[in-house]
């Protein structure tokens, strides 16, 4: 069995600090800005494109944040976990992909059951899925390939991996919270951070970004597809 020091980050070598999630989180806020704006040029009354824009504006608000990170001073990809990983960790990520979905069906029912909150925040995202086969098919494509590479980029590649120097459970608990806390305090909010934090733990185990990549996959994939296959044969 391969140890995680296996893979893991030389400490000898660089590694994401402070710097890069000072410059992380200001390109965030900036993104973050950019995202509310283009968001509010789409009309209500048109959901489809609405939900479009807001998982393209989400894989922006992974991808950006990481770019300035990356930019900084490092550049290398690997150190921010883009690293090959041997087949078994994918075949993990893919069962705890499954886990999580399932995992995410019993928190957001007692999320519901403790506040009696029945808002759903992704309502516009999921009515933007179910409208065709064509925007199912990209809704998919963006949702569920591109935004977990995105995310997971910023949130385990520099957010995780920086946290780690202060150990294992200070980098899974604070990159999950606040991986949670951007998705809104709303309905999303408990099951992001399970995924957060599976996410986390296995970046740690394996050294890798992509196991985590997978379960967001995942996840992504099951929720959208079945919302959207829901609503397509209703």
């Amino acid at each position: 069995m391969i140890s995680p020091e296996t893979h893991a980050p030389s400490t000898a070598q660089p590694r994401p600090g402070w710097p890069e999630i000072a410059v992380a989180a200001a390109a965030f806020v900036a993104c973050l800005g950019l995202t509310i704006i283009a968001a509010g040029l789409v009309p209500d009354e048109r959901p489809v494109q609405l939900g479009l824009v807001a998982v393209a504006l989400s894989i922006l608000l992974g991808l950006g944040p990481f770019a300035a990170a990356y930019f900084l001073r490092i550049r290398d990809l690997a150190v921010f976990g883009v690293r090959r990983v041997p087949r078994r960790w994918l075949g993990i990520g893919v069962a705890a992909g499954l886990a999580c979905f399932m995992a995410n069906i019993v928190v957001g029912v007692l999320y519901r059951t403790v506040t009696g909150d029945e808002t759903n925040a992704q309502e516009g995202l999921q009515t933007a899925t179910g409208s065709s086969i064509p925007v199912l098919l990209l809704m998919l494509l963006l949702g569920a390939v591109a935004t977990p590479v995105a995310e997971e980029l910023l949130w385990r590649g520099v957010l995780a991996n920086a946290l780690a120097r202060y150990g294992l459970w200070i980098s899974v608990i604070a990159s999950s919270a606040l991986f949670a806390l951007a998705h809104g305090v709303n309905n999303v909010l408990p099951g992001a951070f399970v995924i957060g934090a599976v996410c986390a733990l296995l970046l740690h185990r394996s050294g890798s970004i992509w196991p985590a990549v997978i379960v967001h996959l995942v996840n992504n994939f099951l929720a959208l597809s079945i919302v959207g296959l829901v609503e397509l044969t209703a």
